[in-house]
């Protein structure tokens, strides 16, 4: 937002800094020049700014969703979510159902399993 200065107070201030521009020197008014140069592009910075915000103010308030559409795109995710896992869980449960059916007749059960390992290391003794 631009600061306006009345007319006459403006016309005083130039009056001053012309008054006091002869008295200064050589390299204040270097100085003096440098801090005006400044002064005017941090305006044309402001100015960019204040253009850019203004061009934009508003214009994606049509594309902004509303609580409830974004709370229902999110089920929908977890929903998908969902079935993927449940998709992966159930691959695996076959898998481990294949696994099972393949080494069925190698070992009856965990106590056979466990009963042939120790006799293999009575016979290795």
């Amino acid at each position: 937002m631009k600061k306006y200065i009345s007319m006459e107070a403006q016309k005083k201030y130039v009056e001053e800094i012309l008054r006091r521009v002869p008295t200064l020197p050589e390299e204040q008014l270097a100085k003096v020049v440098s801090l005006m140069d400044k002064l005017q592009a941090d305006e044309v910075q402001k100015a960019a700014w204040s253009k850019a915000i203004e061009e934009t103010s508003g214009k994606y308030r049509d594309s902004l969703s509303s609580t409830e559409e974004f709370s229902q795109r999110k089920q929908e995710e977890k929903a998908l979510e969902e079935a993927a896992y449940q998709r992966r869980i159930q691959a695996q449960r076959e898998a481990v159902a294949a696994l099972k059916g393949k080494y069925k007749d190698a070992f009856s059960s965990t106590e056979e399993f466990m009963k042939r390992k120790e006799e293999e290391k009575q016979l290795d003794r």
